[in-house]
């Protein structure tokens, strides 16, 4: 495997943080009108709560191309990484959001190449943009997700009286 510098990567620790999957269900994209950022959706898959990211409109572009089985006329740079990852027999293994400080999400893309493994810092919405184009499952600190997770609220219907 390529060698990287120390600032961007590490080698695989393990972790004492709860993660929790989580599955992308959308990107919410404000009028320009309001001057907004877009927004990733993901839901945990084992429970009813959703985690909101605001996003640059390139990767919330490339995200929806992805959602959406719409592939851009030329590879973008996500797909360049999932094409050289390929060719190199680079396996993403998964993506994990580890951290969210003053309102930044912080995240890492575990790696593997043989039995050779390696963790790449990166911008959450990066990641989750290159493990839809690779299948790679998208995890969460659970810590995350009770701090600042939208629970999803059920209303029960209820019954007109005649």
């Amino acid at each position: 495997m390529p060698t990287e510098s120390k600032k961007t990567t590490k080698k695989i620790a393990k972790k004492s943080k709860s993660m929790v999957e989580m599955k992308v269900v959308g990107v919410t994209t404000p009028e320009k009108k309001d001057g907004g950022r877009p927004v990733l959706w993901l839901k945990c898959k084992n429970r009813r709560m959703f985690l909101s990211i605001a996003i640059g409109p390139f990767e919330a572009n490339a995200i929806c191309m992805e959602l959406y089985n719409e592939p851009p006329p030329r590879p973008i740079t996500y797909d360049l990484m999932r094409s050289i990852l390929d060719g190199l027999k680079i396996r993403v293994n998964q993506v994990r959001i580890h951290n969210w400080i003053e309102g930044t999400f912080y995240a890492e893309i575990a790696l593997s190449q043989g039995k050779q493994k390696l963790v790449v810092d990166s911008r959450a919405s990066d990641g989750i943009a290159l493990a839809l184009r690779v299948g790679a499952p998208i995890f969460s600190a659970d810590e995350i997700l009770e701090k600042i997770g939208v629970k999803e609220v059920v209303k029960k219907a209820t019954k007109k009286r005649s």
